[in-house]
C-alpha cells in the first residue's frame, strides 16, 4: 500500500511533507529544462539542457535524487509546449509541442518533442549513454543513467477539451505523439529521440485523462492497431476522476461525493477489467482525485454531522485510497499535495493535504490521515472484502505477502450522514484468536495514528466502535508493540558544545559556532517552515586557508535521516561526509554547490555516524545555518 498511496506535486514542495506518501507525480513543465522564455534560444536540434541548476534555477537532480533515498516512486509528467515551438502572437504554453505547420497524426512532428524525452529518459533513467549523446547546456554536469526514474508521463491531460484545438488533442493525435516520445514510432524516426532508445527499462505512463471513461482507451487501442501492430504506445493505463453528484470536472452547482456515494470502486473495477482482458502487461493508475475544503467549492468535501470540512476530507481521501486498492489499481495519486488559494472556491483550489506555499503549508487533517494510512498499511496488500454481517459496517483485509503473521483490517461506515456502530464484533480467524491486535486510530498531530491494543473475548472477536473515519486493526503473532515497516524522524537541536574545528591539529572554537546558534528560530526546515539565518561563519579570503573542516559531534551516533544548509551568498562547493570508526574513516555523503541564494537545501541521507564533517572547498562556499534530522521520533 506504501507505494500505491500517492499525491501530485512540485519541485519546490517541502520533502518532508512529501513523505506523507510512497508515490509522486511531479508537474514538469519543459520549459523549466531549457531556454526559460530566452527571445533567441535556438532549441532543436541543439539544444542545450539544464537541471542542476535548471533554467530556473532549481536543481532537479538533488529533488530527485533525495526522493530515491526516500524509496519514494516518482513519475514526472513533462507537460506543455516551449517559446521556440509557438506560432507567432501565439503564447499558450500547453498547445500541442509541434510547429504551426506540422500535421498533429504525424508521429514525426513531434519529433522535437520526443527528442526532450530521450534526453530526460537518458539523465534520470537506468542506462548510461555516450557523452556525445547528451545536449547540455555548458554550465551543466554531463550526467547519464542516474537511476532515479522509473516511470515518465509525456503529458498531461490531452483530452483538455475545455481549451481550444492548438491545445485539445484528438485521441489519434496524442497516439501519434505518444509513440514518438515511446519508441520513436517503432524506431521508424531513428534511434536518438523517444523514451525507450534511452531506458529499454523505463516505463511511459500514458497521460492521464479527465474521466475514467473507457472510450479514451478504445480510441488509443485502435489506433496502435492500425499503426503499431496492435502495441500500444505507453506501459501504464492512467486516468483522472473526481468523486462528486454531477460527475467528471468543471461543474458549477456540484458538491464532492463519498467514494463509496460515487462507487469510486466500481469505476476502477472497470478500467481493471479491460486491462486485464487486453494488455494483461500494463499497469493501470489514478493519478488525480481528491475533494476541496472551501466551503463554497463544486468540488467541496460538505460538513457532516460533527465532522467539518477538512475531517471529511480526511476521511474521504482514505476511503478513496481503500477502494482504489479493492479495484487492483496499481497506484493512486490524489490531487495534490498543497492549497493553490484558501481563499479561491473555484475547484481543485483548496484540494491540498496542506495550505498554499504563501501561507506556510498548515498541516490539514488528511496529511496526517494519509501519512498514517502509508505507514501502518506500509508493505501490506489488499486481500480481500470481509462480510461484516451489519450493512452499516464494511471491512477489507491487508496482508502482508513477505510475513503471514502479519495482518491488517480497515473497518468504517460507508455512508455520509454521521452513522456510528458501538462495539462492533470485528470476529478473528481461529489463528488471528492467539494474536496480538493494535487499534490504530487516525489523528491530526500524529504521523503514524494513536494505538491502543486489544484482546480477543471468548469467541475471538474484537469489539470496536465503528464510524464514518476508518479505523485500522493489525495482528502479529509477535509481541506487540506491532513492528514498524517504516521510519519518523525528527530535527535535532545543535548547540555551540558540538562544533568545532581543527587548527594546526588543534581543536579549537570559534564563529563556526554560528552555524548552530539559530536552531530555536529555522523551525521545520524539511516541512518548508520560512526562516532566515543571518549569523555565518567565514573563514577568510586567503586561498592558502582552504579547504577548511568543520566537525559537527553529536555526541553518539544517530540514525541521521536529513541533512539542510542554508546557503547564502557566494557560489562554492561544501562537501559532507560521515566519520566511521574513528576520525581516519569517512564516508562521503554529498557535494553542494551552494547556488542558490538564501535558500535551504534539505539532502536525504540516511547514514548512521556520531561525527559530521563540513568541507568548504573555498572562500566562495558560505552557510548561515545547519539542520540535522535523526530517526527515531515517537509521535
Amino acid at each position: 500500500m506504501d507505494q500505491l498511496i500517492g499525491m501530485n506535486a512540485f519541485i519546490d514542495d517541502p520533502i518532508g511533507l512529501i513523505e506523507a506518501v510512497g508515490f509522486v507525480r511531479e508537474y514538469h513543465s519543459w520549459v523549466w529544462d531549457e531556454g526559460n522564455h530566452q527571445k533567441d534560444y535556438e532549441g532543436y536540434p541543439n539544444n542545450q539542457l539544464a537541471w542542476n541548476p535548471g533554467a530556473v534555477e532549481w536543481n532537479f537532480d538533488l529533488f530527485y535524487q533525495n526522493l530515491h533515498q526516500l524509496g519514494i516512486t516518482v513519475s514526472p509528467v513533462l507537460q506543455g509546449n516551449v517559446p521556440w515551438l509557438l506560432p507567432p502572437n501565439y503564447y499558450e504554453l500547453m498547445s500541442k509541442p509541434i510547429a504551426e505547420t506540422e500535421d498533429a497524426t504525424n508521429p514525426k512532428s513531434y519529433t522535437e518533442h520526443a527528442d526532450y524525452v530521450y534526453q530526460f529518459a537518458a539523465r534520470y533513467g537506468s542506462n548510461r549513454l555516450p557523452n556525445n549523446l547528451l545536449k547540455l547546456r555548458a554550465d551543466q554536469e554531463r550526467l547519464t543513467g542516474l537511476g532515479y526514474i522509473r516511470y515518465l508521463e509525456n503529458w498531461n491531460e490531452y483530452d483538455a477539451w475545455w481549451k481550444d484545438r492548438k491545445v485539445f488533442f484528438e485521441p489519434a493525435e496524442y497516439a501519434a505523439m505518444a509513440s514518438a516520445d515511446y519508441d520513436a514510432h517503432q524506431g521508424k524516426l531513428g534511434n536518438t529521440i523517444g523514451m525507450k532508445n534511452a531506458d529499454p527499462a523505463m516505463k511511459m505512463v500514458m497521460s492521464g485523462t479527465t474521466t475514467a471513461e473507457l472510450k479514451h482507451l478504445e480510441a488509443l487501442k485502435e489506433w496502435a492497431d492500425e499503426n503499431r501492430g496492435g502495441e500500444l504506445p505507453f506501459d501504464v493505463i492512467n486516468v483522472h476522476h473526481y468523486s462528486n453528484d454531477k460527475g467528471g470536472q468543471f461543474h458549477q452547482n456540484s458538491i464532492g461525493v463519498s467514494p463509496e456515494a460515487d462507487k469510486l470502486k466500481e469505476r476502477m473495477e472497470r478500467l481493471v477489467a479491460y486491462r486485464n482482458r487486453f494488455f494483461p502487461d500494463k499497469e493501470v493508475w489514478i493519478t488525480e482525485f481528491g475533494y476541496d475544503t472551501h466551503p463554497n467549492s463544486p468540488q467541496r468535501a460538505p460538513l457532516i454531522a460533527d465532522y467539518s470540512q477538512e475531517e471529511v476530507q480526511a476521511q474521504w481521501l482514505v476511503r478513496s485510497y481503500l477502494a482504489i486498492a479493492a479495484a487492483g489499481i496499481d497506484r493512486a495519486a490524489m490531487y495534490m499535495l498543497r492549497d493553490v488559494n484558501e481563499k479561491s472556491a473555484v475547484q481543485f483550489q483548496t484540494s491540498g493535504l496542506v495550505s498554499s506555499k504563501d501561507t506556510g503549508y498548515r498541516t490539514k487533517a488528511s496529511w496526517y490521515y494519509v501519512y498514517t494510512l502509508k505507514n501502518r498499511l506500509s508493505g501490506m496488500a489488499y486481500e480481500r472484502e470481509i462480510d461484516s454481517g451489519d450493512g452499516r459496517v464494511k471491512i477489507y483485509r491487508f496482508r502482508d505477502p513477505n510475513d503471514a503473521s502479519k495482518a491488517g483490517y480497515v473497518l468504517w461506515c460507508p455512508t455520509s450522514d454521521g452513522t456510528t456502530v458501538a462495539d462492533f464484533p470485528l470476529q478473528l480467524s481461529k489463528k488471528e484468536e492467539r494474536q496480538k491486535a493494535a487499534l490504530i486510530r487516525f489523528k491530526k498531530g500524529d504521523r503514524d495514528g494513536e494505538q491502543s491494543f486489544l484482546t480477543t473475548n471468548h469467541k475471538g472477536q474484537l469489539k470496536v466502535h465503528v464510524s464514518e473515519k476508518p479505523i485500522l486493526v493489525l495482528t502479529k503473532s509477535d509481541d506487540l508493540p506491532y513492528p514498524r515497516a517504516y521510519q519518523l524522524d525528527k530535527k535535532m537541536t545543535l548547540d555551540s558544545s558540538m562544533i568545532f574545528r581543527y587548527v594546526n591539529g588543534k581543536k579549537v572554537k570559534g564563529t563556526e559556532k554560528n552555524w548552530v546558534d539559530e536552531q530555536a528560530m529555522i523551525g521545520e526546515v524539511s516541512y518548508g517552515e520560512k526562516s532566515q539565518p543571518t549569523t555565518t561563519f567565514h573563514a577568510g579570503f586567503a586561498p592558502n586557508s582552504y579547504p577548511v573542516e568543520v566537525y559537527l559531534d553529536l555526541g553518539q551516533a544517530h540514525q541521521i535521516s536529513k541533512i539542510c544548509l542554508f546557503d547564502v551568498n557566494g557560489k562554492g562547493n561544501c562537501s559532507v561526509a560521515a566519520m566511521g570508526q574513528n576520525r581516519e574513516e569517512w564516508t562521503d555523503l554529498f557535494t553542494d554547490n551552494l547556488a542558490n541564494y538564501n535558500q535551504w537545501k534539505v539532502h536525504v541521507v540516511n547514514t548512521s555516524t556520531s561525527v559530521l564533517r563540513f568541507r568548504l572547498q573555498d572562500a566562495n562556499a558560505n552557510i548561515s545555518e545547519i539542520g540535522v534530522y535523526v530517526v527515531g521520533a515517537e509521535e
